[in-house]
């Protein structure tokens, strides 16, 4: 599966691998010295949870993206992934068809996702006893005026190259204005942004 997946992160524009681990503990070095590094993490790794992982490279790196790997499909194990900060959560039969497609989205929007844990997403929030994303205030004021331009760009869904056009910015300073959002307001990743916003 790593050699599968290696071979199409070579394939796909503008990616290349910098290296493959059995666990998060070996990958950290790598994690920690890359400047904008995509993280594809099995949530299931060699004797650990790569879920349990993940805070620990976003403590590294705030800059990584993390995509889980799964053939995990249920609403507890995505929720949890979310939860500590995953980026995107990918089925393995998907990331193999298309994960070329789903690096460039990872680019665009921030966040990616297989039909199959969208639709789980879906009919878990619209089930009546939905609880598990709970409401919470959010103080905006410790925001910065340019932080909250961003904020309201991010809410509407636009990525990260549309923002930086529209505020006359570049991408890398837009990358940082949300990390710096995404710690004051106590979130790790969009996803979960998304969800205390609505």
């Amino acid at each position: 599966m790593r050699d599968a997946l290696s071979q199409m992160v070579n394939l796909a524009a503008n990616h290349t691998v910098a290296g493959t681990f059995s666990s998060v503990a070996s990958a950290i070095h790598t994690i920690n010295v890359s400047t904008s590094p995509v993280v594809l993490l099995d949530v299931h790794l060699d004797n650990e949870l790569g879920i349990e992982g993940i805070r620990e490279i976003k403590r590294v790196n705030p800059f990584a993206k993390i995509v889980m790997l799964s053939s995990d499909c249920s609403i507890i194990t995505i929720i949890e992934a979310f939860r500590m900060g995953a980026d995107g959560y990918l089925l393995k039969e998907d990331a193999i068809m298309m994960l070329g497609d789903y690096l460039r989205d990872l680019n665009r929007y921030d966040t990616v996702a297989s039909p199959g844990v969208v639709s789980a997403l879906i009919l878990h929030a619209i089930n009546p006893r939905f609880n598990n994303l709970q409401k919470s205030e959010m103080d905006f004021t410790v925001l910065t005026k340019t932080e909250r331009m961003v904020l309201n760009e991010l809410s509407a869904g636009a990525d990260y190259q549309t923002i930086s056009v529209r505020l006359g910015s570049t991408r890398n300073t837009i990358n940082q204005h949300v990390q710096r959002i995404y710690r004051k307001l106590g979130v790790s990743s969009r996803a979960e942004l998304m969800a205390k916003l609505r």
